[in-house]
């Protein structure tokens, strides 16, 4: 089973999106917005009050700063890349953070050539965005989400920076940041062009598995054999080797999947990076539903710590639901054309017992974006 998560950003709303059709056999569609997987959070926002409603939010953020002339950045773009009709007017046809109008400043020539190819989306302000509460940092997430997949609906692949990125200056003073990067940023424009980022979870329910090898693991039947006639003190040792045994097998299993997701995407990715049975760092916060869900354990790790544990050896650190653990996460690379043969790869791949996959994007590619300057 596989289940999407979003909507297409670039073709619908912009909470969580796939624009890959969901009437397939093995798809089925799980819109939900607890799920906040945005791995552009700027440092500044760990702080954040979970508990106040944004209601609660004052009129002026007292945690923000002002800025002179500002410019808040959502994305650099290559503005001779366009793959749709440009507005009218040549701007973003889509609100910002707080009701902003975004604008596209280009950089009017630079110091390799005078084309004027590298474009920046932004809006102008006069403060930063750092916020009180949880619910006002989603809210101008989401926005700068919004925004980035506007560009990338219009022009090739977008070059995402991180949320608040402001700089002083106004326009001048992006050009100028443009003109100071332009060789790293010309490079990252060339290199993620054509390509967007997917998000692959892998999910198991590992009782199936379990309930197999205690029928087919020769060890486990002799542990189990010998606890028929066992004394009290002895069977209560031969049931820690069971679940010794049974551990081992399990995390032996585990990583039998890991490796089998990674092989099923490697061929389609032009870029894979692995993340493990956790949430993907997103500056020092949950990519799920930033900051309520931070595992940074090692998974490994975990599951060897848990076959010492004589009260329950299936405790641990990864996330868990009602259809099994978290076991692996995947952010792969991939082109804009490959999102259909992706999903026959993981169509094929959950054909395993006890296994489903959580799979969204489009997303521009903020995991394989570098940090400019």
């Amino acid at each position: 089973m596989i289940l999407w998560a979003r909507e297409s950003p670039r073709n619908a709303s912009y909470c969580f999106a796939s624009n890959r059709t969901n009437n397939q056999t093995g798809w089925t569609n799980a819109n939900t917005q607890s799920e906040i997987t945005i791995p552009m959070i700027d440092d500044s926002v760990s702080g954040v009050d979970k508990s106040r409603d944004e209601d609660d939010e004052p009129q002026t953020d007292t945690i923000s700063t002002d800025v002179d002339d500002g410019r808040y950045i959502y994305c650099l773009i290559d503005t001779n890349s366009h793959i749709s009709e440009l507005p009218s007017d040549g701007d973003i046809q889509t609100d910002g953070i707080d009701g902003a109008s975004p604008s596209i400043v280009n950089a009017n020539g630079n110091v390799v050539d005078s084309t004027g190819r590298v474009g920046a989306v932004v809006h102008s302000c006069t403060h930063t965005y750092e916020a009180a509460n949880l619910a006002t940092v989603q809210r101008r997430i989401l926005s700068h989400q919004r925004v980035v997949d506007a560009a990338g609906s219009i022009y090739d692949t977008p070059l995402p920076l991180r949320f608040n990125t402001v700089f002083e200056g106004g326009d001048e003073g992006v050009r100028t940041w443009i003109h100071d990067n332009y060789d790293q940023i010309d490079s990252a424009l060339t290199t993620l062009a054509g390509t967007w980022e997917y998000r692959i979870g892998l999910v198991w329910d590992a009782s199936q598995f379990e309930s197999m090898v205690a029928e087919t693991d020769e060890e486990l039947q002799r542990i189990e054999n010998q606890q028929v006639t066992a004394t009290e003190g002895t069977a209560f040792l031969l049931n820690k080797q069971y679940k010794r045994r049974l551990a081992t097998l399990r995390n032996e299993r585990r990583k039998e999947l890991i490796e089998a997701l990674q092989t099923c995407v490697e061929p389609l990715a032009v870029e894979m990076t692995e993340q493990g049975g956790r949430d993907i760092d997103v500056g020092g916060l949950s990519d799920r539903d930033i900051g309520e869900h931070d595992s940074d354990a090692d998974t490994d790790a975990l599951n060897q710590e848990n076959t010492d544990n004589d009260d329950d050896d299936n405790n641990s650190d990864t996330d868990t639901d009602e259809n099994g653990e978290l076991i692996e996460r995947v952010a792969v690379r991939v082109s804009a054309d490959a999102e259909t043969a992706l999903g026959d790869q993981l169509d094929e791949f959950v054909e395993r017992d006890g296994v489903s996959v959580t799979f969204t994007g489009p997303w521009p590619p903020y995991t394989f974006a570098p940090n400019i300057g």
